[in-house]
């Protein structure tokens, strides 16, 4: 007979078949000690499932996906006297109880949580195979959050315990309730000294801005914050840390993350690099930008100029990615940068390589932005190149 926790198992693998072989489950992110389980086949059993979601997508929809599902779950599950109910609903959050039977008569007890409070980062999420006992079901692909980012949640959650039971106000150093402060989710992730000096005066009002600035540099060499350049840090106590990314924008006014950077991340260029590609808008309306090469403490940025109506041509789905902090342009308007870059007069930019990998890119969007932008000339030329190489190394494979 199984125990069960055995049953709440085979339950919850049963609820994420039907999950994520449906058409909701791009949308959907397993997190905590269930993933942790997934991602690694731990042996610890978790006592409910819990999902973040992309806020842009329809919660409306997820809810009855999530419905379905659970009920379709426990269908052939073997339990019996089975009751949903949905115990929370609000605009970014759902929750839903399962109580039942078992075979031997203990009561089961699931709950069900999905959150649109925090976008899935894209960068850390894998997709896991699962396949069931009951081999009538599919063998599914699950969305959990990889290693760093469950290591992530799981010290915030802790540190957030930690000041819940302290009580910001009572804990005897200011030190330790600005920090505190920094690794709250809704937190800045990159700061300036001024910025910084707001937040230790809301913990200690009468903090002088010295001391602030030697917590500074205590805080540089532990790595709970990460010096960008003079006064200007990303923060590393929130979760996830903040990235260089994040900084470009705080370097050149308007920067957007773009180029190589993008194309690398997307698997559409295989020659990553560490530093940070962006395009910064020029306009008349105001003093053009210093454009080329900046080292710093999180490394080195790459600056180049793009006209601003450019930058702003086309739908904003189109160009940039959504539910982030900072622009970021889509791997189809980078690869639209490049090659407006790359026939610029003014740039001394190559052709993007032929051996990019276009079928992560999006053709229509791609196409769509490419006559916003009015390069589709540009763009045809391009692909015409690299459709007569790909045919020619296929036919001397």
């Amino acid at each position: 007979m199984a125990t069960l926790s055995q049953a709440r198992d085979a339950l919850q693998q049963r609820l994420l078949t039907y999950l994520f072989r449906g058409s909701e489950s791009p949308d959907l992110v397993l997190k905590g000690g269930a993933a942790m389980r997934v991602l690694t086949e731990s042996a610890r059993c978790s006592m409910d499932l819990d999902f973040d979601y992309d806020p842009h997508s329809s919660l409306a929809s997820l809810q009855t996906s999530v419905r379905t599902a659970i009920e379709r779950a426990v269908q052939g599950s073997g339990l019996v006297d089975s009751s949903i109910s949905e115990s929370k609903s609000t605009d970014t959050v759902a929750r839903w109880k399962l109580s039942a039977q078992t075979s031997t008569g203990e009561q089961l007890h699931l709950t069900v949580e999905v959150s649109g409070r925090r976008a899935p980062d894209p960068n850390h999420v894998v997709k896991i195979p699962v396949q069931i006992e009951d081999r009538t079901l599919p063998r599914v692909y699950v969305n959990v959050y990889d290693e760093q980012a469950l290591a992530d949640h799981k010290l915030a959650a802790l540190m957030q315990r930690v000041a819940d039971k302290l009580d910001l106000k009572r804990v005897p150093h200011w030190t330790t309730r600005l920090e505190l402060a920094l690794a709250e989710p809704g937190a800045l992730r990159v700061l300036d000294t001024a910025s910084i000096v707001r937040v230790a005066r809301d913990v200690r009002r009468d903090i002088s801005k010295p001391s602030v600035e030697r917590w500074i540099q205590e805080a540089v060499a532990a790595n709970r914050l990460q010096r960008v350049v003079r006064g200007l840090f990303l923060n590393q106590l929130i979760a996830p840390p903040a990235k260089p990314c994040e900084a470009a924008v705080w370097l050149r006014s308007g920067a957007e993350i773009s180029l190589q950077t993008v194309l690398g991340d997307a698997g559409v260029w295989n020659n990553s690099t560490d530093w940070v590609t962006a395009v910064v808008p020029l306009s008349p309306r105001y003093t053009t930008p210093s454009l080329g090469r900046v080292e710093t403490g999180a490394g080195i940025f790459v600056f180049r100029g793009i006209p601003e109506r450019l930058l702003a041509a086309g739908a904003e789905d189109d160009r940039l990615v959504a539910g982030i902090d900072y622009r970021r342009a889509t791997p189809e308007a980078a690869l639209l940068h490049w090659l407006y870059l790359s026939d610029s007069p003014r740039s001394r930019m190559s052709a993007p390589s032929l051996e990019l990998n276009l079928s992560a890119l999006d053709l229509r969007k791609l196409k769509r932005l490419a006559t916003a932008m009015r390069i589709e000339d540009a763009l045809n030329l391009w692909r015409g190149r690299k459709i007569a190489q790909d045919k020619s190394a296929g036919a001397n494979a």
